[in-house]
């Protein structure tokens, strides 16, 4: 029919494509950003758990509450990284241990720092059995 008529119909649909295509990329690159910046998040809370067990043995609550608010505030962007891909378990996970972590910090008593790192290490237990993968020689990944 008419060749000029077929390369205007073709040039917006390229950039749609285009486009696309771009978008797709960014994204992806997104998620990857947001997978990294997890993994720091996850291995930021074993020195601060450490710290913690370390306090509570030696008695130094100064120590045991500025490690636990820590990871209160590590756990609240857990539960926000969990948030945006809608695994409400996991969410959940990041809630309850956010707030055992709030409990261990404003707990003196060697017993009730204890019951709170222990629900800390229980909703962390949970949660890699339901979203990690991988170990043994391999790398964890976010399943």
């Amino acid at each position: 029919m008419y060749p000029g008529r077929q390369m205007r119909y073709a040039e917006p649909m390229k950039r749609t494509l285009l486009l696309i295509s771009v978008i797709s990329i960014f994204a992806g690159f997104s998620i990857a950003q947001d997978d990294a910046v997890y993994s720091s998040w996850m291995k930021s809370i074993n020195p601060s758990m450490t710290a913690i067990r370390a306090g509570i043995a030696s008695k130094d609550n100064p120590t045991v509450a500025a490690e636990a608010t820590k990871l209160a505030a590590t756990f609240e962007q857990v539960s926000g990284f969990w948030t945006q891909r809608k695994a409400d378990d996991a969410v959940g996970f990041a809630k309850a241990a956010r707030d055992a972590a709030k409990t261990l910090a404003a707990a003196t008593d060697p017993d009730a720092q204890n019951a709170a790192l222990a629900t800390i290490n229980a909703q962390c237990g949970a949660c890699h059995r339901a979203h990690r993968d991988g170990g043994r020689g391999a790398p964890y990944v976010i399943k």
